[in-house]
């Protein structure tokens, strides 16, 4: 069965029995206690809602509240979110338009192509300048071409 070990320094968990490998490479930590496998089982799994992994005063893995985003870090999440949002809406425009310059659109993709195109122009818009009453536009659905 394999033991495992729990530093609270780099709040990761390690295989005992690899210690000497560890060691080799200059990755073992001396803070490095063995934990229980219902320790190492509940803690290496995923954390409950608004909780992340952290160290007890006993240097045992415990879930501690997630930290706070700062406004900063709030405002760069949404820009990165809406910057992705529109290279896919580009994306499914350019396919549109690709296929317009070949063939005539169906009513379909017509529709699609004025869906994607308003969407796009509705996160282009978007005020991005405050987390509070950020409204994202609504993500036209697939249309099978």
């Amino acid at each position: 069965m394999m033991t495992y070990g729990y530093s609270a320094t780099k709040n990761a968990f390690y295989l005992m029995d690899d210690e000497k490998s560890y060691q080799l490479h200059g990755t073992w930590h001396e803070d490095i206690i063995q934990v229980s496998n219902k320790t190492w089982a509940e803690f290496s799994s995923s954390p409950p809602p608004g909780k992340v992994r952290g160290a007890d005063e006993h240097k045992q893995p415990c879930w501690i509240d997630a930290p706070v985003a700062t406004q900063e870090q709030t405002l760069m999440v949404i820009k990165e979110k809406r910057a992705s949002l529109m290279e896919f809406a580009v994306s499914e425009i350019s396919k549109l338009n690709i296929v317009r310059s070949v063939y005539e659109l169906t009513e379909d993709e017509s529709s699609a192509l004025n869906l994607w195109e308003k969407y796009f122009s509705d996160l282009y818009r978007m005020n991005t300048g405050s987390p509070k009453g950020i409204i994202w536009p609504i993500m036209p659905k697939e249309i099978q071409y």
